[in-house]
């Protein structure tokens, strides 16, 4: 029962996506594998491949803090992505419009626990959020909190091309010589 129980775990990673089974991520398979490319792999790929209906970036950065007027949350699991994210992945959005939450580069969206934490029973959408004294962001969606068996383990997702995001990630790219993001295409 118990190595049933385990294999329908693992079977199960990211099955509640519909396009689960038409969903590809892209990897760096050099001297270890690496789930993490160059930026550029994104637009090439939908250039070079046009049979993909959709391609994401996305962005993690292990931990940080939040600040919410004066009240400071040490966090982990931010993930940053581009407004192609939710045409990929569907997740069950409590709050806020996918197809609009991330055009402002000040966005940010929250997993539901998050939200509660953060602000309680308040409306948490349209509140100003800060991440590490560098980034000032909006929230303009909640969802239901990620399932464990993900690829993509996050609490929030911040807009991708956020200006100060863009520093961050330079930073993390220094650090990780060159390979910065996952790419994940649907076709």
């Amino acid at each position: 029962m118990i190595i049933f129980l385990v294999v329908k775990y693992e079977l199960g990673y990211d099955s509640f996506h519909k396009k689960a089974n038409r969903t590809y991520r892209v990897t760096l398979n050099a001297i270890d594998f690496n789930p993490s490319v160059s930026f550029g792999i994104g637009p090439a790929m939908k250039n070079y491949f046009p049979e993909l209906e959709q391609v994401t970036r996305v962005w993690y950065k292990n931990d940080g803090v939040i600040r919410i007027k004066d009240a400071r949350y040490r966090e982990e699991a931010f993930m940053f992505a581009d407004e192609y994210f939710p045409k990929i992945f569907d997740y069950t959005w409590l709050s806020g419009d996918a197809n609009t939450a991330f055009t402002d580069p000040n966005s940010i969206v929250l997993t539901e626990s998050m939200a509660h934490k953060y602000f309680g029973n308040t409306n948490a959408i349209e509140q100003l959020i800060n991440l590490d004294n560098d980034l000032n962001l909006k929230v303009t969606g909640i969802i239901k909190d990620v399932p464990e068996n993900t690829t993509l383990p996050f609490k929030s997702i911040e807009q991708l091309w956020h200006p100060e995001a863009i520093g961050l990630m330079l930073e993390g790219f220094i650090v990780m010589r060159g390979v910065c993001c996952n790419v994940a295409g649907i076709m």
